[in-house]
């Protein structure tokens, strides 16, 4: 197929390690790369002496370095979304790299979509493993956080700016807010079969973060409010498997936040119990668990699995 270009935008904060490595993946996509541009987050080393020395050795490559003052990566991406100029846009975080044919084998197949998702690789002091699988329902995918990540996607231009960009408040899980929110509009979701973006794994990289307990509930809240939405008139009808799943869905996150905070965890519960919810064999839900759960009941089979992965875990 004929080259679609797709502009990449990258968020930098004190990356100097490793932003290099992001930007020499963008070479091995084969005519599919626009113009690059990467948005300095109020970085404290020398990330964007990195930047232009690689801007040096490529002058053939167009890129384009700004910066953005206000803290975190959705503020960042949002300003790099100003300086895009193709149908489609490629995010990239600054510590991750992106896998030879990544954005020729996406871009074959965004004719019927605005958002192409696919797999990817963690990767940990150089040694790789698979992520998660991602699921073929987009409902189940957005409430199990199995529909791709941000740089791993496709995302179409218009659509990302269509919903106001990214939510600037969030400290984690921002792309599954976007993705929400873009399917709410009735945007389409194409999954890719490729595993060509790696994400490594440099915490002090991360523009993105933010303490556990705010992380938790953050993450409870946007799978409330999808199960509010997936479960009303507004949502395309879904069948009984399908709710089961978003509703294991919503109990993972519950029984996640529960530790820090209870008493948020405690409306979670209560939604679960008027749907009547039972565990069943899921994403985070073996069949021990499961079985135990019919046991002694979903909130105590959590409460135990919680104390006994403490116990194991303990220093």
């Amino acid at each position: 197929m004929k080259p679609l270009p797709i502009d990449v935008v990258i968020p930098v904060h004190n990356a100097a390690a490793w932003v290099g490595g992001a930007l020499d993946s963008l070479l091995d996509q084969k005519g599919f790369l626009g113009q690059i541009i990467v948005v300095d987050n109020n970085s404290s080393d020398d990330s964007m002496l990195a930047v232009q020395r690689w801007a040096s050795n490529h002058p053939d490559i167009p890129l384009i370095a700004t910066k953005e003052t206000t803290p975190g990566a959705c503020a960042a991406r949002n300003k790099g979304l100003e300086h895009v100029e193709t149908e489609w846009v490629q995010f990239l975080d600054a510590d991750d790299v992106l896998l030879p044919g990544k954005m020729a084998l996406q871009a074959a197949l965004t004719a019927a979509a605005d958002v192409v998702f696919g797999e990817f690789w963690f990767e940990r002091e150089g040694r790789r493993s698979e992520g998660w699988r991602m699921e073929d329902h987009v409902d189940v995918g957005l409430a199990h956080g199995r529909l791709g990540n941000t740089c791993c996607n496709l995302f179409r231009t218009a659509a990302v700016l269509e919903v106001g960009g990214w939510d600037e408040n969030l400290p984690s899980a921002q792309e599954y807010d976007l993705m929400f929110r873009l399917r709410q509009k009735g945007k389409r979701f194409q999954k890719s079969s490729d595993r060509l973006t790696v994400v490594r794994l440099f915490p002090e990289g991360r523009i993105s973060t933010g303490n556990e307990s705010r992380r938790r509930l953050q993450s409870f809240d946007l799978r409330l409010r999808m199960l509010s939405w997936m479960f009303s008139d507004s949502s395309p009808a879904l069948d009984s498997g399908v709710q089961q799943r978003i509703l294991n869905a919503l109990f993972n996150v519950t029984r996640w936040l529960e530790p820090w905070q209870p008493e948020e965890a405690a409306k979670g519960y209560q939604v679960l119990k008027k749907f009547n919810h039972r565990p069943s064999v899921d994403i985070q839900l073996p069949l021990w668990f499961v079985s135990l759960a019919r046991l002694i009941g979903a909130k105590r089979a959590a409460r135990l699995r919680h104390r006994i992965l403490n116990t194991i875990l303990k220093p």
